[in-house]
C-alpha cells in the first residue's frame, strides 16, 4: 500500500508540474506584476462572482422555497423551524454549507484546497470542447428550453458519476443529512465541488448561450432542487408521475437503505431515471442518512478531511487491486 501511496504523490506532483508549465507565462507575469496575479487568482477561485445581487437573489430563491414548504406542511414540520429554532447537528452543517455557498466561499475554499487542479482541467476542456450549439438557436425561449434540458441531462450523468467507486466517499457527505432542510441542497464536500465544476463547465461549453437564458436556467433549477430537499410529500399529480421528480422521489434517493442509493438520480425531470431504469417509486415513511460515516459527531473541518481521506484510500486501493490483477 505504501508503494501505491508514493505513486499517488508522484502523480499529483506531476500534475502540479503540468499546471505550472501550462501557466508558466502567467506565473512569470504574476512575479513581475503581483496585482495582476491577485486579479487572476480572484477570477479563478470565483470569489469575483460574489456580489450583493448574487447574495440577495440566492436568499430570495431560498426564502421562496421556505415559504412554499411552510404553506404546505405547516410551521411544526417546516425546514424554516428546523434551521432557526434549536437546529440539530445536521441542520447546523446545512446552515454552514449554505452560508459558504451564497457568499461564494465554498467555491473559493474548493479552489484553494485542490490547488487549482480542476480550474486547470476545465481550461483544457475549453480548448477542445466548444460546439456552442445554442448559437444555432435564434429564439431565446427555445434556447432556455434547450439549455434547461441539456443541464438536467448532464446533471443526471454527474450524479451517477458521484456515486461511482471512490467518489461515493465524497458524495456521501451530502447524503449524511438526517433531515431535509431545503438548504440541504448546498451540503457537500469541497473536493467533490471540484469534480462537479467540470460537469457544470461542460454545460456552458456545449450550450454556448448568452447570459440571460443561463441565469433563468440557474434560478429555475435551483428553486426546484431546493424544493426536492423539502418535506413536501405531494406527488405533483400527473406532472409528478411522468415529468418532474418530486421531493419524495429524491428523499428515497437519500434513504438510509443502500439499495436505494442508486435510484432516482434526476434533479428536475423524471424521464432520465425512467429511460435508464434507475427510477424507483417511493413509499412513505422514508428514513434518510447513511450508515458508513458519521459526520455529525465530527467538526465541520474534520468531516471534510475525513471524506477526502476515505476517497484517497479507496482510490489507491482501486488502482492497486487493478495493478495486482495484472
Amino acid at each position: 500500500m505504501k508503494k501505491y501511496k508514493a505513486w499517488a504523490y508522484i502523480l499529483i506532483t506531476f500534475l502540479l508540474c503540468g499546471i505550472f508549465y501550462y501557466y508558466k507565462e502567467r506565473f512569470i507575469t504574476a512575479i513581475k506584476h503581483p496585482k495582476d496575479f491577485i486579479l487572476v487568482f480572484a477570477h479563478a477561485s470565483q470569489i469575483t462572482k460574489f456580489s450583493l445581487s448574487f447574495f440577495l437573489s440566492s436568499l430570495g430563491i431560498s426564502t421562496f422555497a421556505f415559504l412554499i414548504e411552510l404553506l404546505i406542511v405547516g410551521w411544526s414540520n417546516s425546514a424554516l423551524k428546523r434551521t432557526i429554532s434549536k437546529p440539530s447537528k445536521s441542520a447546523w452543517i446545512d446552515n454552514l454549507c449554505y452560508l459558504l455557498s451564497i457568499t461564494k466561499l465554498f467555491e473559493f475554499i474548493s479552489f484553494v484546497s485542490t490547488l487549482g487542479i480542476f480550474y486547470f482541467l476545465i481550461s483544457l476542456l475549453q480548448h477542445v470542447m466548444q460546439p456552442n450549439l445554442g448559437s444555432y438557436i435564434p429564439n431565446k425561449y427555445i434556447q432556455f428550453a434547450f439549455l434547461f434540458i441539456l443541464a438536467d441531462f448532464i446533471n443526471y450523468l454527474r450524479h451517477r458519476f458521484n456515486h461511482w467507486g471512490a467518489l461515493w466517499e465524497l458524495h456521501n457527505y451530502h447524503h449524511s443529512a438526517k433531515e431535509f432542510n431545503i438548504i440541504t441542497s448546498t451540503r457537500g464536500s469541497f473536493l467533490e465541488a471540484g469534480f462537479n465544476s467540470i460537469f457544470f463547465s461542460i454545460i456552458y461549453f456545449i450550450g454556448g448561450i448568452s447570459l440571460e437564458p443561463i441565469v433563468l436556467v440557474i434560478v429555475a433549477r435551483e428553486l426546484h432542487i431546493q424544493l426536492n430537499h423539502s418535506n413536501i410529500n405531494s406527488s405533483y399529480g400527473i406532472i409528478g408521475k411522468y415529468i418532474l421528480l418530486t421531493p419524495l422521489d429524491h428523499k428515497l434517493h437519500h434513504s438510509i437503505h443502500q439499495e436505494d442509493y442508486d435510484k432516482n438520480f434526476g434533479a428536475v425531470f423524471k424521464w432520465w431515471d425512467i429511460l435508464f431504469k434507475t427510477y424507483k417509486k417511493p413509499c412513505t415513511p422514508i428514513e434518510i442518512g447513511i450508515t458508513d460515516a458519521d459526520y455529525e459527531n465530527e467538526s465541520f473541518i474534520r468531516g471534510q478531511l475525513n471524506a477526502n481521506k476515505r476517497f484517497a484510500q479507496k482510490t489507491i486501493t482501486f488502482f492497486s487491486d487493478r495493478i495486482a490483477r495484472k
